[in-house]
């Protein structure tokens, strides 16, 4: 029969190799780490909405859920609105082009997306919206922002009406934001406008103006619409911090829906296969434990050794220190053991050698 620490060395062989096992398994490709869109792909967010594929074997994208294919076929473009987005001119100062009614009409006949339809819509950097406009033009996107301002706009009033937006078609809403993906938001503005009054969205004001102006500290929401064009416009300065007017680039984005509770892609949520191994590694570290504490080989018991004891007696100590004495001063007979002498003594004694 093996020796009970010889078992318990093999128990935790087992154990450590279930452990590893474990591990590599959740770390092998696709396993705990998520791969959030940053970037424009070529999946969910591709240029035209009709070509948007709504059943498994499309060539080079994905399966889309059916809140997805009912918002690509509510942004579908007919052929004659695909020649007005053309004709979009970024870097200018005109918000009110053609396109813009258009956009807008559009996108109020999509449904809100749930927290994972939002997932699905690329989420472009704010350096790629201002190099690249006409790359996200119409398409959907997903921004992170910080609100600070809300303004009314009444068609007519604010902005001539058109056959595209009547005036019955009622007012937008201009939101003026920062990047909230950004180190400094205010350093990267975006303008986004809406068909609806997001106000009960974004709750209680800091403070309304005279003009009716709804003014945020740094509301943070997210944004779901598509990308419009790239608007310029005179910042508005703050002349009690010093700050001068500027004119300044500001994408825009037309939105269907605000949501004040993210589900933003960065930082990755943590995934549950993560959760998993984290677990599954406590939970073997525990046992490891237990299993060594349980089966410790027996202990050695050591022999009790006994002191030294000296053979001479102290007697015998302190003669042959005379001895050593003696014998420094010259003393030769101090050299003769006397317990040898003593024997030397009796053997003549008895065999009669000190007659003569």
């Amino acid at each position: 029969m093996e020796p009970a620490h010889t078992r318990a060395m093999k128990r935790e062989r087992i154990l450590t190799r279930a452990l590893a096992l474990a591990i590599a398994t959740c770390l092998l490709p696709g396993g705990c780490e998520e791969q959030p869109s940053i970037e424009p792909s070529r999946g969910p967010g591709i240029a035209d909405p009709t070509t948007a594929p709504t059943r498994p074997g499309t060539e080079g994208t994905a399966y889309l859920s059916t809140e997805m294919t009912q918002m690509y076929h509510a942004l579908a473009r007919p052929e004659e609105e695909r020649n007005i987005w053309d004709a979009v001119n970024d870097y200018d100062l005109q918000w009110r082009e053609t396109a813009f009614f258009v956009g807008m009409q559009r996108v109020r006949k999509v449904q809100p997306l749930s927290a994972e339809g939002l997932k699905l819509l690329d989420c472009p950097s704010y350096t790629s919206l201002i190099a690249d406009p006409g790359r996200y033009r119409a398409r959907p996107i997903r921004l992170s922002v910080y609100v600070y301002r809300l303004i009314k706009l009444e068609p007519g009033k604010d902005f001539a009406g058109s056959r595209r937006w009547p005036v019955s078609d009622g007012p937008v809403w201009r939101l003026d934001c920062g990047n909230a993906l950004a180190k400094h938001p205010a350093d990267e503005p975006l303008l986004v406008f809406c068909a609806f009054d997001p106000s009960s969205l974004l709750g209680k004001p800091y403070q309304v103006n005279k003009d009716g102006q709804a003014i945020y500290k740094h509301k943070e929401a997210e944004i779901a619409g598509i990308f419009y064009k790239i608007y310029r416009d005179m910042s508005r300065g703050d002349k009690s911090k010093g700050i001068e007017p500027e004119l300044r680039s500001y994408p825009v984005a037309l939105a269907w829906q605000v949501n004040t509770a993210l589900s933003r892609a960065t930082p990755p949520s943590v995934d549950s296969r993560l959760i998993a191994i984290i677990f599954i590694v406590a939970a073997m570290a525990v046992a490891y434990l237990i299993l060594r504490r349980t089966t410790k080989p027996p202990a050695v018991h050591r022999v009790r050794r006994r002191t030294y004891r000296p053979l001479r007696t102290p007697e015998m100590e302190e003669e042959l220190a005379k001895q050593q004495k003696r014998r420094n001063q010259g003393d030769q007979e101090a050299d003769i053991d006397p317990l040898l002498k003593a024997a030397s003594e009796q053997y003549r004694k008895e065999k009669g050698l000190d007659h003569g």
